[in-house]
């Protein structure tokens, strides 16, 4: 029996991996830890001669994930998922019978939920959500920034279900009255995926979002954001700057907070001290001191940005201005000798100036402290990855800080753009023509 040989456990085990088994000489990848006396055993199986192609540790590691993430037909990607099953063909199985519901034996759901995560990772979702209505559970993930059905399932699983991924996040499993919020930790072969779970309480049940935090997917270059090269020059001379704040805002899943990232990698190239107040912290970077948000502890957005600024900061990476005191924390200290970075939520990047404004900072201030508004949207591309974004950045000029001393609005302020300004329809249309975007 050869398929021993050929599953992700052994692979894993063995550091050994069978690439082809299809012609007449077997094509063996191997770290050079490998024991020879394994291979001669395979050969033997497969009565074939092999070839081997040895290989370094991280080598090995990066060519296992890659070989079995790839193949579709196995749901061992996932570490402890089972047998070998599609997810389509195991929905419609315990869609079809009440067994599931009548039963005291979880491992369907686990098996369920496992293979919910593989479908959505391999699709390179973002979020998965999961809500009842009626007598169906719908599953719909969001990739590339748009929510897309996955499965609809009988709703008499819904309970069982989100126990499993309460139990696994931490959560109370009694609790459906309020909403709750946790995280969880899974390995893709040796690669973590970081999952942020959110209930809330709907009409008749409960909506569970499942957020997925994938960092192999995550290219931290700003010439790979798909800034125009306008743009790209524009937004490095930015990053220079000593002091003033640099906003970043689009639609959920539009790819913020990876632009921020990016950002940091570039700036943390300097001999200085860089800080962030995230939440969540959806990416380790390197030589920089991240700080997550936790309500738990009283530890907020402006508690945290407090605290930022007494450990000498240079850069302040801040995940979303929300309230009026971030916002006024943030500002101040774009003032005082810190460049700061950070997201906000408004519909159009011009409309940064009137939310600031709402959330009680003053016109002189905003004409002071701003360098940047930079909006971003995400759009299909021709490439593997399938998405990229598309730009529109707004500086601060000597015209449009005029224009903001006297009014926030935004149609004030777009006839104080810049001749030369692309807006975010502009840039599209030219990402178009050059063929970068469908």
């Amino acid at each position: 029996m050869t398929s021993q040989f050929q599953s992700y456990d052994f692979s894993k085990n063995s550091r050994i991996i069978i690439q082809n088994s299809k012609s007449s000489v077997l094509e063996i990848t191997a770290d050079k830890t490998a024991d020879p006396k394994i291979i001669e055993k395979i050969s033997w199986n497969f009565k074939k001669p092999y070839n081997v192609n040895w290989c370094e540790a991280e080598q090995f590691n990066n060519l296992l994930n890659e070989f079995f993430e790839n193949d579709q037909s196995t749901a061992e990607n996932i570490q402890n998922i089972g047998d070998e099953i599609e997810i389509s063909t195991f929905i419609n199985e315990i869609d079809n019978s009440d067994d599931i519901l009548k039963s005291h034996d979880d491992a369907p759901i686990i098996k369920l939920f496992n293979l919910i995560l593989r479908e959505a990772i391999s699709k390179k979702a973002s979020d998965i959500h999961l809500q009842v209505f009626e007598d169906t559970l719908n599953i719909k993930f969001r990739i590339h920034g748009s929510i897309e059905n996955a499965f609809t399932l009988n709703s008499g699983i819904s309970a069982r279900l989100f126990t499993r991924i309460k139990i696994i996040s931490g959560l109370d499993i009694t609790e459906k009255r309020k909403p709750q919020d946790g995280r969880v930790t899974i390995n893709i072969g040796s690669y973590p995926i970081d999952l942020r779970i959110s209930t809330i309480p709907s009409y008749d049940n409960e909506r569970i979002v499942l957020r997925l935090l994938d960092q192999r997917h995550i290219e931290l270059d700003l010439s790979s954001l798909g800034m125009l090269d306008v743009q790209l020059d524009e937004f490095k001379s930015l990053l220079d700057q000593k002091s003033g704040i640099i906003l970043v805002t689009g639609p959920t899943g539009s790819g913020k907070t990876t632009t921020l990232y990016a950002a940091i990698e570039r700036i943390k190239k300097k001999n200085i001290n860089i800080m962030t107040i995230e939440d969540p912290i959806e990416y380790k970077i390197e030589g920089i001191s991240q700080t997550q948000v936790n309500p738990k502890i009283n530890l907020s957005f402006a508690d945290g940005l407090r605290s930022i600024l007494r450990q000498d900061p240079d850069v302040i990476l801040v995940g979303e201005i929300r309230d009026e005191e971030t916002a006024d924390i943030a500002l101040r200290a774009s003032l005082t000798g810190h460049l700061v970075l950070s997201t906000l939520h408004t519909n159009s990047p011009l409309g940064a100036f009137d939310r600031l404004n709402e959330l009680g900072v003053d016109k002189k201030m905003l004409t002071s402290s701003i360098l940047c508004i930079v909006g971003q949207s995400l759009e299909r591309n021709f490439n593997q990855d399938g998405r990229t974004a598309v730009f529109e950045m707004i500086s601060m000029s000597q015209k449009l800080q005029e224009a903001v001393s006297q009014s926030t609005e935004e149609h004030v302020l777009r006839k104080n753009l810049s001749d030369d300004h692309l807006t975010l329809t502009q840039a599209l249309a030219i990402k178009k023509e050059n063929k970068d975007i469908f």
